[in-house]
């Protein structure tokens, strides 16, 4: 009966600790997700990365998030450790002691050997010991759930009813109108720091335009952006730089 008592009080302790867990456990998916999405764009835009020195700043973006991870991960393992290991080691503690006290009465009446009690004594001690790794499987189960059921939750996500629209192609030279454009590589745009200040271009339809700034940073980052629509647009741009 204690036993059985011992083994539900484990198998509690075990659920409510994971259910308390499972903030930070999400909160350390997010920062795995963040991790990766970030990676992947550094990966994709490594060009303009180091055209603009911007190494630093994706490093400093990447320490922070991993010392994110690792904050999250010990907030979840000072809960369990400090908390609920401690109680189930209380409780481990208080029934040895309530069985022991059941032997010795026994033991003293004549109901049990020495013998025998040398042998309950190993019997218990392995099932206590399988109470400890019946907890360790349920917390294994438990950290490794989060990324499990976000993975099913997104398999399960039902497809929009529209997917996108038919791109139309237009068969006739299109102009591009730019009205007061400002832009900055990193942070907020401000006067000082800012690459593009209050850019207006208009460009006729079949006119041939040429963008001449003082340096090339404006020019390449303008270029990227024609360029990836210039296939629809049938305009001829061209860019050059002055030292």
């Amino acid at each position: 009966m204690i036993s059985i008592i011992t083994f539900g009080l484990f198998a509690w302790l075990t659920l409510k600790g994971n259910r308390e867990k499972e903030p930070f456990r999400a909160k350390r998916q997010d920062f795995y997700e963040e991790e990766w999405n970030r990676s992947i764009a550094s990966v994709q835009s490594i060009e303009t990365n180091l055209m603009f020195g911007q190494q630093d700043r994706l490093l400093k973006d990447q320490s922070e998030i991993h010392d994110g991870i690792i904050g999250e991960a010990l907030k979840e393992h000072r809960l369990g450790v400090f908390i609920y290991n401690r109680w189930r080691i209380r409780i481990l503690t208080v029934a040895r002691r309530m069985i022991l006290v059941i032997w010795i009465l026994q033991l003293l009446h004549g109901s049990l050997t020495v013998a025998s009690l040398i042998f309950v004594s190993v019997l218990v001690e392995r099932l206590f010991s399988s109470f400890w790794r019946f907890a360790r499987l349920l917390d294994r189960a438990a950290q490794n759930s989060e990324g499990a059921k976000r993975l099913a939750d997104l398999l399960s996500e039902e497809e929009p009813a529209e997917t996108g629209s038919v791109q139309i192609i237009p068969d006739k030279p299109l102009g591009i109108s730019i009205q007061d454009v400002c832009f900055a590589y990193e942070g907020d745009y401000s006067a000082e720091e800012g690459a593009l200040h209050d850019f207006s271009l208009d460009i006729e339809p079949g006119q041939v335009t040429a963008v001449y700034p003082q340096n090339c940073h404006p020019a390449c980052q303008m270029s990227k952006r024609f360029h990836s629509c210039r296939r629809h647009r049938h305009q001829r741009l061209g860019w050059a730089s002055i030292a």
